[in-house]
């Protein structure tokens, strides 16, 4: 069976190499590459045809997650595994709408780090008990909600607002139109009376429904 190649884009030397050092020595798995900027990224990917791909959700020269969406769009069997700071609900949702595998954070220990890349290349969806996990199944959630006129489908969209995601990302994780997400935030707007998708968010934060 051939080895899992692994690439890294992260700007923090100290981060690659304690990330190199996970892999080291380890059946199975080969780091192939490694970026410090999101724009070598690209050809990163093109050169060595990794199938894990670790991506730090900062990048100081691009839009990470814009990034790992076109990354996607260039090599559709690539596996994107985001790196964090912390935990954020508004990058994993971002992330989400990218197309990344998972997601691991700077805390996470040598041996959740081999488990998650090992599942991405495989294609197993992350643990529905980890954050990403949970945020992935509030953003696929379509139960209704007595307390709301709402569609399953307005309800679902209401949520996505809630993480901050813009109608290009709803439409990308949702797998619809842009012009039908804005007529579901339109009809949201008006059954909630409310001004602007920014109360709309506020709204859903607090009630607790992401």
């Amino acid at each position: 069976m051939p080895a899992i190649k692994v690439a890294l884009v992260h700007p923090r030397e100290i981060l690659r190499l304690g990330l190199t050092s996970v892999f080291k020595g380890e059946p199975g798995i080969r780091v192939v590459g490694q970026e410090s900027a999101g724009k070598e990224a690209q050809k990163l990917t093109k050169k060595h045809e990794p199938n894990v791909l670790l991506l730090f959700d900062q990048l100081d020269d691009c839009d990470s997650f814009d990034l790992a969406k076109k990354l996607k769009g260039s090599s559709p069997d690539l596996k994107i595994v985001m790196v964090g700071v912390q935990e954020n609900s508004t990058y994993m949702a971002r992330a989400a709408s990218a197309g990344a595998q998972d997601y691991l954070f700077e805390g996470s220990t040598g041996l959740a780090i081999l488990e998650t890349v090992r599942n991405a290349a495989a294609g197993k969806p992350p643990s529905p008990f980890s954050s990403y996990g949970k945020v992935l199944a509030s953003m696929r959630d379509r139960t209704s909600n007595p307390a709301l006129e709402l569609t399953p489908r307005e309800l679902q969209v209401l949520r996505h607002i809630g993480y901050g995601l813009s109608n290009d990302e709803i439409a990308r994780s949702m797998g619809i139109s842009v012009e039908t997400i804005k007529e579901h935030v339109q009809n949201i707007l008006r059954k909630m009376t409310m001004k602007d998708r920014t109360q709309v968010a506020v709204w859903a934060v607090r009630e607790g429904l992401v």
